[in-house]
C-alpha cells in the first residue's frame, strides 16, 4: 500500500470533497422567484401604481396579473395589457 492509501491522490480527494458540495448546494436551491415589475394600472380611477407579477395570453390576449392599491385596500386582478404601462 502507498502513502495515500485507499483515498486516492490529492487532487481525486478535492474534486469529490467538490462534487459533493455542488450537490448539497443544488438540493438546498431555492427557485428563483419571479420579477417583479412596477407599472402604472389605467382604472376608471385613473392611474394607479402597481406591481406586474406574470403575464398570461388567453383567446382574448395578453393580461398582467397585477397588484394595486384601490382606497383602503390592496387589488390583485388580471389587467388587459392594454391597460398597463412601464413606470
Amino acid at each position: 500500500m502507498n502513502k495515500r492509501g485507499n483515498y486516492g491522490s490529492m487532487a481525486d480527494r478535492l474534486a469529490a470533497t467538490r462534487d459533493a458540495q455542488a450537490a448539497r448546494d443544488q438540493q438546498t436551491q431555492r427557485p428563483r422567484p419571479p420579477d417583479v415589475r412596477h407599472v402604472w394600472v389605467t382604472t376608471e380611477e385613473g392611474h394607479l401604481a402597481g406591481l406586474l407579477l406574470e403575464w398570461r395570453h388567453d383567446p382574448d390576449g395578453w393580461f398582467g396579473r397585477c397588484v394595486f392599491p384601490r382606497g383602503r385596500l390592496v387589488v390583485e386582478d388580471w389587467v388587459p395589457a392594454a391597460q398597463l404601462k412601464p413606470a
